[in-house]
């Protein structure tokens, strides 16, 4: 009688956190699947994928008793949060502020600016080896694919990623394994405005 089936690296993952060292997954390659208005699923984008075939194919050669994992995550509705250094001296109006805040509020970011703010994120995070752009590029405001951030002025941006569902932590040469990884990068240099996330370290 077949009880069930499968890899073992599945079966292991299944098992708890302790064989979690030996199931933290590397991240080679950051990509994205959105099509025009959101059309292309995954699947479509993974059917001739050139990068993916590479690694595969250099896997198998260089490391036949690893396997190559696709890991296929959806993010939620993104988030903003506004922040005041009390101890800073004010360089704009009241009425500057407030305008400022309504256009931030009232302005809808593109679902396509947002899928290619978090493959850049987390391109330069990991700094992922088969991908070539952002990897040393993010943030720059030249970069069309996320202009609208930096129309609106944001001072910083940030994603988080939790994988604790799939068993396995995810990791790179530049990033130690964990279930939880939050990057987070400042769009402006530390000379022109101070970075966000700091009031709180």
């Amino acid at each position: 009688t077949k009880l069930t089936w499968g890899s073992s690296a599945m079966l292991m993952a299944s098992l708890g956190p302790d064989f979690s060292p030996h199931l933290d997954l590397e991240v080679l390659y950051v990509g994205q699947s959105f099509g025009f208005e959101g059309s292309r699923t995954a699947q479509d984008r993974l059917q001739s994928h050139s990068t993916l075939q590479a690694i595969h194919a250099e896997a198998l050669a260089r490391s036949p008793d690893m396997d190559v994992w696709l890991v296929l995550v959806a993010f939620e509705d993104p988030y903003i949060i506004t922040a005041m250094d009390p101890t800073r001296p004010t360089q704009t109006t009241d009425a500057e502020d407030d305008a400022h805040i309504e256009q931030v509020l009232s302005t809808d970011i593109s679902l396509q600016q947002e899928v290619n703010l978090t493959e850049a994120i987390l391109i330069r995070y990991f700094d992922a080896q088969y991908n070539t752009m952002f990897r040393h590029s993010f943030p720059n405001p030249a970069h069309a694919t996320y202009r609208e951030c930096y129309d609106l002025d944001f001072n910083s941006v940030s994603v988080e990623i939790e994988t604790t569902d799939i068993g396995s932590r995810l990791w790179s040469a530049r990033v130690a394994p964990a279930w939880l990884h939050i990057p987070r990068f400042p769009l402006h240099s530390a000379s022109e405005r101070a970075e966000m996330f700091s009031l709180f370290d």
